[in-house]
């Protein structure tokens, strides 16, 4: 074949030689100059909130209160606003006492042309402040009583099968054309939180996810990119460490933050140096833990394997340790409100779960 393709090439350049010397006197040349360019309207990316699951519908959206007939305890309908329908207004609730909570369900559908990705989920910061009584100050919560209803208080936002109550990746979840998924924002006042003596406002900022017509590497969300391409885990010790507010109560016994009151189901330790969380669970005392490096490097010599840092792993009695890439074990509904001690801490590490691997 080879040859062939040499004497067909050699024949061809003899030929042109040929012809270029038989009408030297008599040269043109002909030039086409072309160019195409394509300038997509950005209106065929159009993914909004609507009211309906088939078509885009822009009614308000009524909430749904877990108690009825309580005085005062009361929530606003929520209304889809703004030019691109891409605003969901007025989510609010007033309550009255802990176990009260309040549902908004409404849908994201896709209007567009294109196939649509939904990325990053940003949540806003809670706020919590006294309502000042300028007439009567005496009226006024008291700012301890304050904070520890504050703790109580959350909000959560679930999309589909993903539920968050802190930003997080929605994992490029497909949204394809003329379809819709599932929203639902819950807040809630949980049961066993503190009562307070005046009334506080607590606002929780705006919450924002994006959607885009190509999926987003993981190293692009959250700014989870670091230099040479590598990506940082999106599940750290780090990222799990309690904040002021969930430690509010809760007693450390020996550098370890227990966080649901039976059988230490659920623990934070920092202590010698090393940093740990830890989920007991199953009637086999199973354990899944996750350790910064440092405690990587202890735990691999104690171990004699290598552990990775911001991994979980599972340890059960006779067996080796091994990564865990499953689900979470545990989940709210697995026990009765008043044993957790922090339902935000509790629902952070549960989340952690949908990033680990």
């Amino acid at each position: 074949m080879k040859n062939k393709q040499g004497i067909t090439i050699a024949a061809l350049i003899i030929a042109i030689v040929g012809l270029s010397i038989g009408f030297a006197a008599f040269a043109n040349t002909l030039t086409i100059s072309s160019s195409a360019s394509v300038n997509p309207d950005p209106t065929s990316m159009n993914v909004v909130f609507s009211s309906s699951s088939s078509s885009a519908q822009y009614n308000s959206i009524t909430p749904t209160k877990n108690l009825d007939n309580v005085t005062n305890f009361t929530a606003t309908d929520a209304t889809i606003t703004g030019a691109d329908y891409r605003t969901l207004n007025n989510v609010s609730a007033a309550f009255t006492a802990p176990g009260q909570s309040v549902t908004y369900n409404l849908y994201v559908y896709n209007a567009g042309s294109y196939k649509a990705y939904l990325n990053e989920l940003n949540m806003g910061t809670k706020t919590c402040s006294i309502v000042e009584n300028q007439e009567h100050p005496e009226q006024e919560a008291t700012e301890s009583l304050k904070n520890a209803a504050c703790e109580g208080i959350s909000i959560t936002v679930k999309i589909d099968n993903v539920t968050l109550t802190s930003s997080g990746s929605l994992n490029n979840m497909e949204l394809d054309v003329e379809s819709s998924k599932p929203v639902q924002i819950v807040i809630s006042y949980a049961s066993g939180s503190a009562y307070v003596d005046g009334p506080i406002s607590v606002t929780f900022g705006n919450i924002t996810f994006n959607a885009t017509s190509a999926p987003i590497s993981s190293g692009s969300q959250g700014g989870n990119e670091q230099s040479g391409g590598q990506e940082e885990p999106q599940q750290t010790v780090d990222s799990l460490i309690p904040t002021e507010t969930e430690l509010n109560g809760i007693d450390p016994e020996e550098g370890a933050y227990s966080f649901i009151s039976s059988e230490e189901v659920l623990s934070y330790n920092e202590n010698s140096g090393m940093k740990y969380v830890y989920i007991r669970y199953g009637a086999d005392d199973r354990l899944l833990w996750l350790c910064d490096s440092d405690t990587a490097s202890s735990f691999s010599q104690y171990l004699g394997s290598t552990v990775e840092p911001n991994k979980w792993y599972n340890t059960q009695e006779g067996m080796p340790s091994t990564l865990y890439t499953g689900p979470s074990p545990i989940s709210l509904s697995d026990f009765a409100s008043e044993e957790i001690l922090s339902e935000s801490y509790v629902t952070r590490v549960i989340n952690s779960f949908s990033n680990n691997g």
